[in-house]
């Protein structure tokens, strides 16, 4: 699973992400997102997603696409431990 941040996201059914390894930018479509929708994503969100390769040699292309934590975001047990 890769990291990026969301660059486009074009009034059609295909965006793009660009990497944090510095790779050029991925295109991916809104069916790859999961958990948001296209009209809840914007342009400078992070994400966390797959690269696989079009089956259709348009190079490669985003799939699992999830909004990402912040890097300092915790999750906290809201369980006590009781004896």
């Amino acid at each position: 699973m890769d990291i990026g941040t969301i660059t486009l996201i074009p009034d059609g059914d295909c965006g793009f992400i660009r990497p944090a390894h510095g790779r050029d930018d991925i295109s991916f479509l809104q069916s790859a997102l999961v958990d948001v929708t296209a009209e809840h994503i914007h342009a400078g969100d992070r994400v966390t997603f797959t690269v696989v390769h079009d089956l259709r040699g348009k190079g490669p292309r985003a799939v699992d696409v999830r909004m990402a934590l912040p890097p300092a975001a915790t999750v906290r047990s809201s369980k006590r431990l009781t004896r």
